[in-house]
């Protein structure tokens, strides 16, 4: 009896399995397959304008109140801050400071640090931003 019951079972349907094609972020569109300077900007790009209460000026005096708490972590973030700001407003030499500054503190490896990438992840940033202002 069992043996009539393995042949008159059904037989399983097979489960069709569709390839999903992702499509590029804008991102990724505006660095134009560069893969370094989309992993810099990965990592370190606002996705939105900072505030205007946000300057360079205030996370800088925030940082030296945190250095003198002995907040090594709260510090790196100010300077983190810094460097995302220097980068919304096309500040090259920002962006080497305050990003190289985080990097001591903090030892994470930046991308946007290496050889040739502050200058074209600015250019990149810059033509974000301006996409933002336009919507």
């Amino acid at each position: 009896m069992k043996i009539l019951k393995f042949f008159n079972r059904k037989k399983k349907e097979e489960k069709k399995v569709e390839a999903v094609v992702r499509q590029p972020s804008e991102l990724e569109i505006l660095c134009g397959g560069d893969k370094k300077v989309y992993l810099a900007l990965f990592d370190t790009l606002l996705l939105k304008p900072p505030p205007k209460e946000f300057s360079i000026k205030g996370a800088l005096e925030e940082a030296r109140q945190k250095e003198e708490a002995g907040d090594i972590l709260g510090v790196g973030l100010c300077y983190l801050l810094a460097g995302q700001i220097s980068l919304f407003n096309g500040d090259v030499e920002g962006v080497k400071t305050y990003f190289g500054r985080y990097q001591e503190l903090t030892g994470k490896k930046l991308t946007i640090l290496d050889l040739g990438i502050p200058e074209r992840a600015v250019e990149v940033a810059k033509v974000y931003y301006q996409k933002l202002k336009t919507k």
